[in-house]
């Protein structure tokens, strides 16, 4: 039976047994009420070996003071136990100043990963401090590359991962998929099962007044001479 050698990591999906990736996901708002995200766009180019993301983040300050407020990048890694916690680094601009994000170790947590005993889900997220005067407009930039991870039957499929933790109503979302058929094999399977747009090269859905709900956008396929 195929749930016998599932996974069960979030939002209810299932992978099955070996399945091993790092992930990202839309940054996270921590501590305050006055701050709400209005978009997020996220493009990945998945090449031999690695999926690398440029991500665009609008916040706004709703009030009439100044906040000072926390911003948490996820990072997730579901792979073999002894492995590690995810360590791949994010470069970031807040409106056109670097910044640096540093490992919450706080937030930092280890769980299994359902069916599979020999495997577990890790989390180690970044976070930096930052500031937004009275009904001010500012971005997020951030970049990081993952490995390309394994899954399928005995691992023969590549995957790329992507969260949408819990966030509250965002205005719109957009994420894309770049590809060449070097890479990528055929046509890429994408979930959750959305209206995406897929074709040869790309794949991109638009989601409009989208409240995410944990869902974990994932990407695979078969690699070119499989």
């Amino acid at each position: 039976m195929v749930t016998a050698l599932a996974l069960l990591v979030i939002a209810d999906q299932h992978f099955p047994k070996g399945t091993s990736f790092e992930y990202s996901g839309i940054p996270l708002i921590q501590a305050t009420t006055s701050v709400r995200t209005i978009s997020h766009n996220v493009r990945f180019v998945i090449g031999k070996t690695t999926a690398t993301a440029n991500s665009l983040t609008l916040f706004k300050n709703d009030s009439d003071a100044p906040v000072r407020f926390t911003v948490q990048v996820p990072r997730y890694r579901l792979a073999t136990k002894g492995v590690g916690q995810p360590d791949f680094a994010v470069s970031a601009v807040w409106n056109k100043s670097n910044i640096v994000f540093a490992p919450d170790k706080a937030a930092s947590a280890t769980t299994d990963a359902g069916d599979d005993k020999d495997s577990v889900f890790m989390s180690l997220p970044l976070a930096a401090q930052v500031d937004l005067k009275p009904k001010e407009t500012a971005s997020l930039k951030l970049t990081f590359a993952t490995p390309t991870g394994v899954t399928g039957y005995a691992q023969t499929q590549r995957i790329t991962g992507y969260q949408m933790p819990a966030a509250g109503s965002i205005s719109q979302i957009n994420v894309a998929f770049g590809y060449s058929q070097r890479d990528v094999f055929n046509l890429p399977t994408l979930g959750p099962d959305w209206k995406w747009q897929v074709g040869r090269t790309g794949s991109f859905i638009r989601l409009s007044d989208f409240s995410p709900k944990g869902e974990l956008v994932t990407f695979s396929y078969f690699k070119s001479g499989f």
